[in-house]
């Protein structure tokens, strides 16, 4: 998944994909600090699902 992200993170990157996953990454981030853990599997795979809609 790393690869994935490089690519996508790379110059000339559409600026969407990178907004996309400063968004998914934020919500990340505020589920472990408000609730001072990682968020569930199950979060992480509709924030992933949620993630691959936008970007089809």
């Amino acid at each position: 998944m790393a690869a994935n992200l490089q690519d996508l993170l790379a110059p000339g990157a559409p600026e969407l994909v990178s907004d996309l996953l400063a968004t998914l990454l934020t919500q990340v981030l505020r589920t472990v600090f408000e609730r001072g853990e990682f968020p569930t599997p199950a979060e992480i795979r509709a924030l992933k699902a949620a993630f691959a809609r936008l970007l089809n």
